[in-house]
């Protein structure tokens, strides 16, 4: 049910000063979204975040970003990632391994 993943993104936010800098790149963390596989997405002062359950993987510059700070993230139905930052909006198409 969709209180199942709510509370798990409350769990997560109470631990999260449990996570490391070794696994993901935050000093801050603004936003965060979940995609329906359990893929959580966080929008920080260094990027955005991704963990799938085993790994973190951030984005940053060299991914389109022109400012780290990630105020906003959003998993459209289609799967894809929008992040805002102060100056931009960007779009992340994810492949999926569907061709």
């Amino acid at each position: 049910s969709r209180f199942d993943k709510l509370d798990v993104v409350f769990l997560f936010f109470i631990n999260f000063a449990l996570i490391t800098d070794t696994l993901i790149s935050v000093n801050r963390p603004y936003s965060i979204a979940m995609e329906p596989s359990g893929v959580l997405w966080i929008g920080t002062n260094n990027g955005l975040s991704r963990f799938d359950g085993n790994e973190w993987t951030t984005f940053g510059r060299n991914d389109g970003f022109s400012d780290l700070n990630v105020y906003a993230v959003v998993v459209t139905p289609n799967g894809e990632i929008w992040a805002g930052t102060k100056g931009a909006v960007v779009r992340l198409g994810i492949n999926k391994g569907d061709g």
